[in-house]
């Protein structure tokens, strides 16, 4: 299955796709308005990780779609990374099998 992550900034959640059958999965709000959505590099791709930028943060969650829903439980941590991140990378280096 091909899930596609989108940020909505304008309610401040991040959606989960199918993009075979074109639905929504789940949705999780994350913050007050994300912008750009990076995961960790294969082969796991277990985290995702959201800038906000209005609340000046990066949100890290579970990755999963399966578990991805209006509670608060597939946030891992915010962490403050200073004025209006517009957007993510993440190097190869986090994954320890490269």
């Amino acid at each position: 299955m091909s899930v596609l992550y989108i940020a909505n900034a304008g309610d401040g959640s991040v959606l989960a796709l199918d993009v075979q059958n074109r639905t929504v999965m789940a949705s999780t709000h994350v913050g007050m308005e994300p912008r750009a959505l990076a995961l960790t590099p294969d082969p796991d791709q277990r985290l995702l990780v959201v800038a906000d930028r209005a609340a000046s943060s990066l949100a890290i969650l579970h990755a999963d779609p399966s578990s991805l829903s209006n509670d608060r439980s597939v946030l891992i941590t915010t962490v403050p990374v200073g004025a209006s991140p517009v957007d993510v990378v993440i190097p190869d280096f986090i994954n320890p099998e490269h």
